[in-house]
């Protein structure tokens, strides 16, 4: 994730797009979406991945705690949000199924399907359930190293198809509005105001994960505050 940032900050910084722009209008991004599927190595971090599920101890950990009420906390937090709903909606009018493909993830750890948006008189915010941070003792790095290790021979791929598309096809421009609108900056703020998930990011931080940078490395790009 870090490294393909970086990548992406590097070549953005020829590139001037308006920023006023809080409501993209409709693109049919579905074909892109094909795209850019085919230039990640889907297969192999499948199969890294499942060997990892079953003989590694440090991933085990990780996908019990993310069936763990504290995770679930969070999840129930994020979903509160209705910029999120309204972003997920604008996918799926523009042939994206993103509903099904959450649900997919969402299926494999028991986190039920996407819960109903929050009603016209509700907030953003969901409250603090009492969850007390977990004890876990873990060791991330070595997941993240041999992920990027996977990812590292597409990047450069992945970079070029993202400049090309920025600058030739409308379809992603608007995309990519979505993506630094004031929408999207409040998704985040949203999650970022959660207990429980500012508890998960020192988990990861005690894993030797930098999840700072990699935060701050998202925000530059897409030029959030």
């Amino acid at each position: 994730m870090t490294t393909l940032t970086l990548c992406l900050l590097f070549g953005l910084g020829c590139h001037s797009y308006p920023t006023d722009q809080d409501e993209p209008t409709l693109v049919n991004l579905g074909e892109l979406v094909e795209e850019f599927q085919e230039l990640v190595p889907k297969k192999d971090l499948f199969i890294w991945f499942l060997d990892k599920a079953s003989n590694d101890e440090d991933m085990k950990k990780l996908l019990t705690y993310i069936t763990s009420d504290h995770f679930k906390a969070i999840d129930n937090h994020i979903w509160k949000s209705k910029n999120l709903f309204e972003f997920l909606n604008y996918l799926e009018d523009n042939d994206v199924k993103a509903y099904n493909s959450i649900n997919i993830f969402r299926g494999l750890f028991n986190l039920g399907e996407i819960p109903e948006p929050p009603s016209d008189n509700g907030t953003e915010s969901s409250g603090l359930i009492p969850i007390e941070k977990p004890d876990i003792q873990w060791e991330l790095k070595h997941l993240k190293d041999e992920h990027d290790k996977i990812m590292e021979p597409h990047l450069s791929d992945i970079a070029n198809w993202v400049f090309d598309k920025l600058s030739n096809n409308k379809d992603f421009q608007e995309f990519w509005e979505w993506l630094r609108s004031k929408k999207i900056q409040a998704v985040y703020h949203h999650i970022d105001e959660n207990e429980q998930y500012q508890e998960f990011l020192q988990l990861l931080r005690e894993g030797n994960i930098d999840c700072d940078k990699i935060i701050a490395t998202i925000k530059e790009l897409f030029e959030w505050k």
